[in-house]
């Protein structure tokens, strides 16, 4: 059955879907983030080994590029967890929101059906109560005598 609230269900339903696609999004965004992480973490250690094996001295400037750019990245990841966070308040808001909407959508549906209900028992009280009438009118007073 049809409810007035049925475009707002939608249009809710479409919010919901819009916010956990973004979370997915930007989960699927921090994973990559940290792998690139983990890359440079461990391209920076075999580089440090490579080199403390042929007795080279590490450079300085690129540990601290190495450093710098891993630090952004932590950041990133960070802002990315921010962000995540962020979107699930606004999923939590949303789907609440959705789920007042189909609750008024219920409420509406049993209030129609209750009433529909009532219309068909009214109807039936009418029909038993004219044959009722009929039934205890004297025969004389009845048309078909």
């Amino acid at each position: 059955m049809r409810t007035p609230f049925d475009t707002a269900l939608r249009v809710q339903h479409r919010a919901v879907e819009t916010i956990r696609v973004a979370i997915s999004l930007e989960i699927a965004k921090q994973g990559d983030l940290e792998q690139v992480e983990g890359r440079l973490v461990d391209q920076v250690r075999s580089e440090t080994a490579l080199a403390a094996r042929f007795a080279l001295p590490a450079s300085s400037e690129w540990l601290a590029r190495m450093r710098a750019r891993r630090h952004q990245l932590r950041g990133e990841v960070e802002a990315s967890g921010v962000r995540v966070a962020a979107l699930r308040a606004k999923a939590a808001e949303a789907y609440g929101a959705m789920r007042a909407i189909e609750d008024a959508a219920d409420r509406h549906r049993d209030a129609a059906e209750r009433e529909a209900e009532a219309t068909e028992q009214a109807r039936l009280d009418d029909f038993s109560a004219g044959r009722l009438y009929v039934a205890r009118k004297p025969r004389s007073m009845r048309r078909d005598a």
